[in-house]
């Protein structure tokens, strides 16, 4: 494998070595997510876009813009069902994809549990900084320096 790049010119176009840097962690999960996606889809026979299908192949790399919209789109399917229906796409343990779907829902659930715990906690807390720095004179928010 040659050292430089200057190298790879004098190399066969042919023969010539496909160089790929390996997936982050994210894209990774950004891949799994989109073949998620398709098998819910599929399930609920929807049509998948060539945009979709061609996230699945496996040398594609994603910015996290567009891995966000897939989490996104995954995630919004999966809501916008009834919990009879969700319950029976993603807890049906015949079909591996469904048990990854059942982990990757219960792991997005998790997570916006948690977000949106952070965000009631810090909204509190702007609420008693604004109580609290309404009671300061001017003179007293002067020598805070607010």
């Amino acid at each position: 494998m040659p050292c430089k790049s200057d190298d790879l010119q004098n190399i066969n176009p042919n023969t010539r070595p496909t160089i790929y840097i390996d997936p982050t962690p994210y894209e990774y999960k950004i891949k799994e997510t989109v073949k998620l996606l398709c098998y819910v889809y599929g399930w609920l026979d929807k049509d998948i876009s060539e945009k979709l299908k061609q996230a699945t192949n496996e040398k594609i790399y994603f910015s996290s813009t567009e891995g966000d919209k897939w989490i996104s789109a995954l995630c919004k399917v999966l809501t916008d069902m009834s919990i009879e229906d969700r319950d029976q796409l993603i807890y049906d343990n015949r079909v591996k994809l469904s048990r990854k779907l059942a982990d990757w829902w219960e792991d997005n659930v998790e997570a916006d549990t948690k977000k949106l715990e952070f965000e009631k906690k810090n909204e509190r807390r702007k609420a008693i900084r604004a109580l609290a720095l309404g009671k300061l004179t001017k003179e007293e928010r002067e020598v805070l320096g607010l």
